[in-house]
């Protein structure tokens, strides 16, 4: 532990905060998120360090500790948490005509879905996450200006916050209409100004291991965006093909390419044989998509823009677990079994409510990788002859056993 953080009693809720003068604002480890301590907060009798388990930092700075959505019981001198946040209400909803479209065409742009204040918290969280915080990050050739990562949500409390306590689900249940709604996972993806790297063509279900056609996708830039800054184009009514096409990455990993599948055309040099559509995007606008429908992007040709993007996906009730060669990851142990609706700690419930058992380990603060799920994943991309010693190479096991 570094400086300035405390295990707090006996539930194991880790806080890190930095001294302040009276009066001044403390941050949570989540960039953007200061908060200033009220006069009554600052009165309260404060129990001796000891009895709160403070390893680091000053003693008078246990006041610092009453953040948000923790409270102290003085009583039973531990720190209990209070109920999770009450989720947010969209700042609006979907229109009738928005709903329509997206059945009809696979995907809409949702303009000024987010408010300008989340877009900023976002902005600081991302760009810390590639600093500090990324996972997957060495599978992708970031010297080329690419950035991207997958449940960050899982490390980060400001894509936690907004996967689970946003607006997100209960528009996702707009287009989903599901008894209950999943969290399903989150990615982020970045080109920077001038990077050439390319999005290929592809369907986003060929890259997961489920199965199922109720999953919304909500792709949110942080940037202005046209077609010349790798604006994201879609094959307007592919949804309704029946042709599924090779999981393709930007760094075109072999793990990800190793299926029977053809890999899919180019469209965007078949736009006159294709409904091809795209949109000049600005920070709030949002890409509403499903999983089938076919979409890609070109290099950011910018050369004063950088193109941030996150994506954060939702599950309806058809959606099974459906594990297969040639899919993400699951870094984390789920406890599914082939066939099983989603649900647990991997992929939580978050409407109609949270429940408790599946997030109480992540509430506490950042869950890393199982050990034990990691070493599996590995072991299993020697054993399909990838890896050191074997035939093929992925640059998954390169990132994964720090060999990148």
């Amino acid at each position: 532990m570094g400086e300035g953080e405390a295990l707090i009693g006996d539930v194991g809720v880790l806080k890190r905060w930095k001294s302040r003068a009276p009066g001044g604002s403390i941050r949570d480890p989540s960039p953007g998120r200061d908060q200033r301590l009220t006069d009554s907060t600052a009165s309260l009798e404060v129990p001796r360090a000891e009895s709160w388990g403070i390893l680091s930092g000053e003693s008078e700075s246990a006041r610092e500790m009453i953040v948000r959505n923790l409270t102290l019981d003085f009583r039973e001198e531990v720190c209990v948490p209070i109920k999770f946040p009450k989720p947010s209400e969209p700042s609006r909803w979907l229109t009738d005509d928005e709903i329509s479209a997206y059945e009809r065409d696979g995907v809409i742009c949702a303009r000024g879905l987010l408010e300008d204040s989340l877009i900023d918290s976002l902005r600081q969280a991302l760009e810390y996450v590639i600093t500090d915080q990324n996972l997957l990050a060495r599978n992708l050739d970031a010297g080329k200006g690419f950035h991207g990562d997958i449940f960050v949500w899982k490390l980060n409390d400001d894509f936690r916050d907004l996967a689970l306590f946003s607006g997100l689900p209960q528009v996702a249940n707009q287009i989903l209409r599901a008894k209950q709604v999943n969290f399903f996972y989150e990615q982020f993806f970045v080109k920077r100004a001038g990077c050439s790297v390319e999005t290929p063509w592809h369907q986003d279900i060929s890259f997961w291991p489920v199965e199922g056609e109720a999953i919304v996708s909500f792709w949110i830039t942080l940037d202005s965006v046209t077609r010349e800054s790798s604006g994201l184009e879609f094959v307007r009514g592919s949804q309704n093909w029946e042709q599924r096409y090779k999981a393709v990455t930007p760094s075109y990993d072999a793990y990800m390419m190793d299926t029977d599948l053809p890999t899919a055309p180019d469209f965007s040099t078949l736009r006159d044989d294709y409904d091809v559509v795209g949109w000049d995007m600005e920070p709030g606008d949002v890409l509403i998509f499903g999983p089938m429908v076919c979409h890609g992007s070109d290099g950011n040709h910018s050369n004063d823009r950088d193109r941030r993007a996150l994506a954060f996906r939702y599950a309806g009730d058809d959606v099974r677990f459906a594990p297969r060669h040639a899919t993400m990851p699951l870094l984390w142990e789920h406890g599914l079994a082939a066939g099983d609706s989603l649900g647990g700690s991997l992929f939580p419930r978050v409407l109609p409510s949270v429940i408790e058992e599946e997030i109480a380990r992540r509430w506490e603060g950042p869950e890393p990788p199982s050990p034990r799920a990691l070493q599996a994943f590995l072991e299993y991309l020697k054993e399909t002859g990838f890896g050191p010693g074997g035939e093929k190479l992925s640059l998954f096991d390169r990132a994964l056993s720090g060999d990148g």
